[in-house]
């Protein structure tokens, strides 16, 4: 990911690290990647706030949420709240869990 391609206004509007490497990835992955189930050439992103998910694929409709980090993912990686969650699965409608690690 080449961060010179991103407005640095993003980068001065966020104090906290996490919240700037959300923001460009998230913007990175909403425009660069493809649906990894069906290689449909774009997905789209979901409101902000959406519970759960963060991306779909309008051809095969799999959703995703994106998970990304700064530092290496070990063992564990941080989900959202926890009853969301929980209702989500229940529902049997968990997203795909796509991780991306900054270096």
């Amino acid at each position: 990911m080449d961060l010179k391609l991103y407005d640095a206004q993003v980068f001065e509007k966020y104090k906290s690290n996490s919240q700037r490497i959300r923001v460009v990835t998230e913007n990175w992955f909403n425009h660069q990647m493809y649906c990894p189930c069906c290689l449909n050439p774009s997905i789209k992103a979901f409101p902000n706030n959406h519970k759960g998910f963060d991306f779909f694929c309008p051809n095969c409709k799999n959703q995703f949420q994106l998970k990304s980090s700064k530092k290496e993912f070990k063992k564990k990686v941080l989900d959202g709240e926890y009853n969301t969650m929980k209702r989500i699965l229940l529902c049997d409608s968990a997203p795909n869990f796509l991780s991306l690690f900054l270096c």
